[in-house]
């Protein structure tokens, strides 16, 4: 499987998957999120960015 240690880190940390070599290749790609925060859902929206910021936040630290 490839992923990214990011989206994998779970499984990597648990075994379920292994690292098969220790080389690693940046990625070129990035995400993003766009949030209306005046928009109908702007409560939920703001909070949403809040926690899937602070979770990836998290798993950049570890």
């Amino acid at each position: 499987a490839l992923g990214d240690v990011l989206t994998a880190r779970a499984s990597l940390e648990s075994g379920q998957l292994v690292r098969p070599f220790a080389l690693s290749i940046p990625s070129r790609w990035s995400y993003y999120m766009r949030v209306n925060a005046a928009g109908p859902a702007g409560e939920a929206a703001k909070a949403f960015a809040g926690w899937i910021t602070a979770q990836l936040d998290d798993g950049a630290r570890q």
